[in-house]
């Protein structure tokens, strides 16, 4: 039974048109429609958490903190009760595992609820200037509490100008481009039981040097107090676990690292315990598939506890020596050189970029530090197909996991004995299960673990929502959310293709839409769809959201449409993953152009009008292509582009094309502004002028130089927008947009 349990965007309203009455100035009061826009561009609602008890509803709406009877009467919407006026934004909803205590993050510090007084307790104190507490997880025994701290002081600030506000207001956001520095990234654990000066015991973690990183997880065992941490290195190249073995002190062991020479693929980037006491299980790509792994450190945690106890007993001996007179002091010993072992502490002015002192005296050569020794991986899944997610259960030895083993178009639920290696199906079609629509994967497992959610698409079947017995499989369908009118409607559903890129051997996978109507020999318009992330995947056995513009485009208009899973594409290996860093739009190109000679070669094509459009990394990437390929491409449509990758944040740019201190050569090569001259067809750019993902600069930056260049084009900006459209009236503007445009360039196919 579904049923509706909140009525807040009516209430808004009425509190909105309430608010406009009271403007005494006519002529300054919103229209409906300006009242409606103004709902749509306000943030709502946050997080929602269910109660241990299963039947209360927490939730985040407009900031504050509420809670529902989620099982009102039949009719009725259940009664919310306000529990935190914040003025603020509540996040971090987390029970402990007894529900006695609510954890929750509120201007930027970790707080406490004690659910049976309703006592709110804060336990961090020091977030100011840039430094920031969030993340909470809680132990086992609901003692403890870790949670990362982030201090983003002194980083670059970028700028966005709210047009629609009266005083055409700057929005101001801070994210380090490629070669800035990206903040500090610590960890830490809260001690509820050990009281100083009446506080709880606040532990900043000791994970290495370097804080100039990227947190990944913090995960707790499921039967103790132990807590696992993996964080990212900021080139984005090595993943690292520790364990933190004394939350007393902070002291951490560092149990593994995995290096890859491209970029360590945190897409698919999960961390659990594992069967052994000693052991986790993650995701890695040694054999160049994303399989599960199993790390078994009991050796690597005694060594490291030895070490830290030992640097222990030797900092200890050194402090009790501070205090000797100087006269013990030999006046006349001599210095000696440096032991092998011994770290030379330099001045920070004395030092150079490598922390290496600079005289005159230094030796040229340098003893290379020891190669630490980290467990070796043990395999657990096997085969030339990726594991895309994965969830442990608390028994350690069972585990969840979706993976392309039915290839690259489906994605299928499967569990997982660890111990044996044993596999056994838990969805019993093909098809594309998921969790999240089409930006996430996997299942909702429930508490019991014994039951799960999952939503289930295929072609012509929007993602419905399924629940699933996990011990007997075969899941059953719980919501269908497509209207009664959905099978009126003429829809074009997709073939799989796949085809050879010869100039950059490869096979690429690929749908291809095409008419009801279409003849052998009837020459198309081709659209090449180009989707957007660069690393994800349109080319998958589902309803996808764009199926509909795609319809559109090959029922009324009568073209071909390709959508194409480009180099750099998710499902396909680390290999097919990697293959475009230092050479973003290249690899890409090639693969869309070989797709048009496909369908060339099969007579479908009609390569006097060849168009291509995407968004984001799509928008990208057709700027890219109708400047370098510009005797193919005909027309482009290109979206919330990225046109300079040294605009764009650290983390995404970094990871494919390095620092550009290092590689410079690369961000020319992959940025549409250094190719901008070669345009030669028609193309329309668009982008939202609240864009804070791909900033309008973008936009600017080169509409400006194609001017320069003498280029005609065509530009769009939607004023209220910013990376995605916010209204559904608006996203329809836009696809009309889209599609007009080709048709004025085109005209349509045979037969529409």
């Amino acid at each position: 039974v579904r049923r509706k349990l909140t009525d807040t965007k009516e209430a808004r309203r009425a509190e909105l048109i309430k608010e406009n009455e009271k403007i005494e100035d006519e002529d300054e009061r919103k229209t409906g429609e300006e009242i409606t826009n103004a709902l749509e561009r306000e943030r709502n609602f946050g997080q929602l958490e269910w109660d241990p008890d299963g039947r209360r509803l927490w939730l985040v709406y407009r900031g504050d903190l509420m809670v529902m009877n989620a099982f009102a009467p039949e009719g009725e919407l259940p009664a919310t009760e306000k529990i935190l006026r914040t003025g603020n934004w509540v996040g971090d909803i987390k029970f402990s595992r007894d529900g006695a205590m609510l954890g929750i993050s509120l201007a930027s510090e970790i707080w406490i609820r004690n659910q049976k007084n309703g006592a709110l307790i804060q336990l961090t104190t020091d977030a100011r200037g840039g430094l920031s507490n969030h993340g909470l997880e809680w132990s086992r025994s609901g003692r403890y509490i870790g949670f990362y701290q982030y201090e983003g002081r002194n980083l670059r600030t970028s700028f966005m100008i709210d047009y629609i506000s009266v005083n055409a207001n700057p929005v101001s956001l801070t994210r380090p481009r490629p070669g800035d520095s990206i903040g500090k990234t610590r960890f830490g654990t809260i001690d509820l039981e050990t009281d100083e000066a009446g506080k709880p015991k606040v532990t900043m973690l000791k994970t290495g040097d370097s804080e100039e990183i990227y947190g990944g997880r913090m995960v707790w065992a499921p039967d103790a107090d132990r807590l696992l941490i993996a964080m990212i290195s900021k080139n984005t190249e090595t993943m690292s676990v520790w364990e933190a073995v004394d939350f007393e002190s902070g002291d951490c062991a560092k149990l593994f690292e995995h290096t890859d020479e491209a970029w360590f693929n945190d897409a698919y980037f999960e961390l659990f315990w594992g069967p052994a006491p000693d052991s986790f299980l993650t995701c890695l790509e040694i054999t160049d598939w994303s399989h599960v792994y199993q790390v078994d450190f009991a050796e690597r945690l005694a060594a490291e506890k030895e070490r830290i106890k030992k640097e222990k007993e030797k900092a200890e001996a050194e402090k009790a020596g501070e205090g000797a007179p100087e006269s013990n002091a030999n006046p006349s010993a001599i210095p000696t050189a440096p032991q092998e072992n011994e770290v030379e502490k330099a001045d920070e002015n004395g030092a150079d970029a490598n922390g290496e002192l600079e005289t005159e005296s230094a030796p040229e050569s340098k003893t290379a530090a020891p190669e630490e020794k980290f467990p070796k991986p043990v395999q657990i899944t096997f085969g030339e197909y990726e594991v895309t997610w994965m969830q442990a259960l608390d028994d350690r030895r069972t585990a969840y996991i979706v993976t392309t083993e039915d290839g690259p178009y489906y994605r299928t639920v499967q569990k997982l004995d660890v111990p044996s290696r044993g596999k056994k199906r838990v969805t019993n079609k093909p098809g594309f299960w998921s969790f999240g629509g089409s930006w996430g994967e996997g299942i909702r497992i429930s508490d019991a673990q014994n039951a799960a959610v999952l939503f289930g698409s295929d072609f012509g079947s929007p993602a419905a929502l399924y629940s699933v017995n996990l011990e007997r499989g075969n899941p059953h369908l719980m919501l269908d959310a497509r209207p009664p009118s959905w099978r009126q409607w003429r829809w074009v559903f997709p073939e799989q293709v796949s085809y050879l890129n010869r100039e950059h051997p490869g096979r690429v996978y690929s749908l291809l839409f095409l008419p009801s109507y279409h003849q052998d020999g009837d020459k198309r318009p081709v659209i090449v769809h180009i989707h957007g992330a660069g690393y994800t995947q349109d080319v998958t056995a589902r309803h996808a959201w764009f199926d509909a513009f795609y319809t559109y485009l090959a029922d009324t208009l009568g073209y071909a449409v390709l959508v194409v899973d480009y180099r750099g594409s998710s499902g396909y290996g680390r290999v097919w993953r990697t293959e475009v860093a230092g050479r973003l739009g290249w690899l890409e190109d090639s693969d869309a152009r070989a797709g048009v000679d496909y369908l060339n070669r099969s007579g479908i094509a009609d390569m006097d009008k060849l168009g291509i459009w995407g968004w984001s990394y799509g928008g990208f990437q057709t700027n890219m292509s109708m400047f370098i390929s510009p005797d193919f491409w005909k027309a482009g449509v290109a979206m919330a582009a990225v046109n300079d990758w040294a605009n764009y944040n650290h983390w995404y740019v970094t990871q494919r094309l390095d620092d550009p201190k290092d590689n410079k050569d690369a961000y020319k090569k992959s940025s549409p502004i250094t190719h901008s001259e070669g345009l030669e067809g028609e193309l329309l750019m668009i982008h939202g002028i609240l864009d804070n993902n791909v900033l309008a600069q973008d936009f600017m930056q080169l509409s400006a130089k194609l001017i320069n260049e003498n280029k005609r084009f065509d530009m769009f900006a939607f004023p209220e927008d910013g990376h995605g459209i916010y209204s559904d009236k608006r996203m329809v503007y836009l696809m009309q947009l889209v599609a007009d445009y080709f048709e004025d360039k085109f005209g349509k196919g045979p037969g529409a």
